[in-house]
């Protein structure tokens, strides 16, 4: 079994531990803080494990990189280069040094730099990469030319769902399929004369209503 450490510090600097049912203790760990340039920022995120492909995948909030289980390691097998929207180290040694860390997020976005990587996975022979702005801007790179990058807006804008916020991070990634949990609210203004109204969803029209709060959208 895989397990997640949230915060790799000095005293455990790693990020995966595989723990061993049989001998009933922790045989492996993995993925050491080195890997991340701020290690010590981090914020809960979606699933850091999925599967995919006959492949175990492995992403985490502040390393830009996606990793694939191979060897009874994890290797990372994509780096996210996001150019000047990256947070600079000067940025984050500030933060640290003035024991901001709270505010780490906040003064990042107010800044226009990108402070975190919402989720990284596999899906469709594509890499998916979504990203902690304002729009969770997602990049969608073809694992046959890794030079082909696409960036079309936030990840619902691949497969014809509406903008709106409850659909840009999908909250359950299979290997056949993604889930994302909606909001009516999203899609409702919670004043307006009306509590129903009709959507699309893909090639679907629906009518939801408030009281369908939430609901799921499943994308294969």
């Amino acid at each position: 079994m895989f397990l997640f450490n949230f915060r790799a510090n000095e005293i455990n600097p790693w990020y995966v531990a595989i723990f061993n049912f049989e001998k009933k203790e922790i045989t492996h760990r993995l993925i050491p803080r080195s890997e991340s340039f701020y290690p010590d920022l981090a914020m809960i995120k979606g699933r850091n494990f999925t599967f995919a492909n006959g492949k175990h995948f492995f992403s985490c909030c502040n390393i830009w990189g996606l990793y694939q289980f191979a060897n009874n390691d994890f290797q990372k097998i994509i780096n996210f280069d996001i150019g000047s929207r990256q947070v600079p180290s000067g940025f984050v040694n500030n933060i640290t040094a003035t024991n901001n860390r709270i505010k780490f997020r906040e003064l990042a976005l107010e800044k226009g730099y990108v402070p975190y990587l919402l989720n990284s996975f596999y899906f469709k022979s594509h890499y998916w990469i979504i990203l902690d702005d304002k729009e969770r801007s997602c990049y969608s790179i073809p694992e046959e030319n890794r030079n082909k990058v696409f960036l079309n807006g936030p990840v619902s804008s691949y497969f014809d769902l509406p903008a709106v916020h409850s659909l840009s991070l999908p909250m359950e990634v299979n290997e056949d399929y993604l889930v994302f949990v909606a909001k009516p609210t999203d899609f409702i203004k919670l004043f307006s004369k009306s509590d129903k109204m009709k959507i699309k969803l893909g090639t679907q029209q629906l009518e939801i209503g408030l009281e369908e709060n939430p609901f799921l959208v499943v994308v294969k």
